[in-house]
C-alpha cells in the first residue's frame, strides 16, 4: 500500500484511506508484534542452555538494530518511489527463507495442547501471567514490571538529544555524539553480554537454576544502572538552572555513558527472566503465548511512552520513576520453584507451540 500511494497521484483523503487499509491488515495479522514474539520463542527453543537465552535475545536486538540502519541507508540512497519496492523484495526473500530453509525449532515430538476459545485467546496477554499456583506469586509481578519498564522506551530518544545538547567534551563531531551510544549498544549486546553469561557459567554451572538467577541479576543491575543514569542527568539539568559553579559535569558524563550499557541489557534480560521463570513453573508448552503477551505489552508501553515524550528533561522524570518502580517489582525473591524434571529438561529444546 505504501508503494501504491508513493507511485500514484491519489488525493490526500484517498491516500489516507489506502494507508489505513494497509495498517488495518497489518494489525489484524499481528504485524511486527507477532513477528517479534515468534522470533523470541524460536530463540528460546533453540537455546542450548538457559544461560544462552539472554545472549540470543541480545543478538536479536543487535541484528534488528543493524537491519533498521541498513533499511534507512537503502531508503536514503534510493528514490522515494522505489524504496518501498526494496522492502517488498526483502520481505519476500525472508518469507521464502523461513518457509523453505528455516528448520523446525522443536527437538522432540510436538506436545498436544488443549484448544481454547477465541474469546479466551483474546485475553491471553493478561491471563498468561496467572498460570497455576506455582507461578502466581511471581509472574504477575514480572508482567507488571515488564510493562512499566516499557513505559521508559522514549528515554533513548531523549538521551540522544541530551548528549547532543549538553556535550561535556567540546570538539567532538555531531555524528560521533549520535552514533557513539548506538555503537556502545552493539558492543554491549554482541560482546559484553555474552562475556557476562560465560563468566556466570564458569562460576555457577549451566543449570536452569543458574540461568534463572543470571536473568534476574542482569535485569536488576541493568535497570539499576539505567535508573541511576536518569537520576544523575536530572541532577545535572537542575544544577544548570542555578547560578553555581559546582555542576556535576564529570559525574554526569560518567553516568550518561553508562546509560546505553544498562538499557541494552535490560530488555533481553527481562525476556530471559520471564521465559525461564515461566518454563520453570511448568508452563513450557505455552512459551509462545508468553512471548506474544510480552510483545504486546512492550509495544503498548512504547506507544504510551512516546505520548509522554517531551524534548526537554521532563521525560527523564517519568523514566526515573518508571525504572525505580520496575526495580521494586523485581526485588521480591519469590521465583517459582523448578518443577520435577524441569532442571534436567529445561535445555532440551522442547516445542514452544509456535514454531
Amino acid at each position: 500500500m505504501y508503494l501504491v500511494v508513493a507511485n500514484t497521484h491519489l488525493s490526500r483523503d484517498d491516500a489516507q484511506d489506502a494507508l489505513s487499509v494497509g495498517l488495518i491488515v497489518e494489525g489484524l495479522l499481528g504485524g511486527f508484534d507477532t513477528y517479534n514474539g515468534v522470533v523470541h520463542a524460536y530463540a528460546f527453543d533453540v537455546a542450548s542452555t538457559s544461560l544462552s537465552r539472554p545472549v540470543l535475545f541480545g543478538f536479536i536486538d543487535a541484528l534488528s538494530f543493524v537491519g533498521f540502519v541498513l533499511g534507512a541507508m537503502i531508503g536514503k540512497f534510493t528514490r522515494y518511489k522505489v524504496s518501498y519496492l526494496f522492502s517488498i523484495i526483502i520481505a519476500i526473500i525472508n518469507l521464502v527463507f523461513i518457509h523453505a530453509l528455516l528448520p523446525e525449532s522443536a527437538r522432540q515430538q510436538r506436545r498436544s495442547t488443549p484448544r481454547r476459545s477465541m474469546f479466551k485467546s483474546i485475553f491471553s496477554p493478561i491471563y498468561v501471567f496467572f498460570r497455576g499456583a506455582q507461578s502466581f506469586k511471581y509472574l504477575p509481578l514480572f508482567g507488571l514490571a515488564f510493562y512499566v519498564y516499557s513505559l521508559s522506551s522514549a528515554t533513548e530518544t531523549s538521551f540522544l538529544r541530551f548528549v547532543e545538547s549538553y556535550n561535556r567534551l567540546p570538539g567532538l563531531p555531531r555524528w560521533l555524539l549520535l552514533t557513539g551510544p548506538r555503537m556502545l549498544d552493539l558492543v554491549t549486546l554482541l560482546y559484553i553480554l555474552p562475556a557476562l553469561a560465560l563468566f556466570w557459567q564458569r562460576n555457577r554451572g549451566s543449570t536452569c537454576a543458574a540461568g534463572l538467577q543470571l536473568a534476574l541479576t542482569l535485569s536488576r543491575h541493568s535497570i539499576l544502572i539505567t535508573a541511576a543514569s536518569c537520576i544523575v542527568i536530572l541532577v545535572f539539568c537542575i544544577s544548570m538552572r542555578t547560578p553555581t559553579n559546582n555542576e556535576p559535569e564529570l559525574l554526569c558524563t560518567l553516568f550518561a555513558s553508562l546509560y546505553p550499557l544498562g538499557a541494552a541489557i535490560a530488555r533481553p534480560a527481562l525476556y530471559a527472566l520471564g521465559s525461564t521463570a515461566f518454563a520453570a513453573a511448568g508452563h513450557r508448552g505455552e512459551i509462545g503465548v508468553l512471548f506474544g503477551a510480552l510483545s504486546v505489552w512492550g509495544e503498548f508501553g512504547m506507544y504510551t511512552s512516546y505520548l509522554l515524550y517531551t524534548p526537554n528533561s521532563t521525560i527523564f522524570w517519568f523514566s526515573a520513576f518508571f525504572l525505580v518502580v520496575t526495580l521494586m517489582l523485581l526485588l521480591p525473591d519469590s521465583l517459582p520453584p523448578l518443577v520435577q524434571g524441569e532442571e534436567e529438561g529445561a535445555d532440551g529444546g522442547l516445542d514452544s507451540g509456535v514454531a
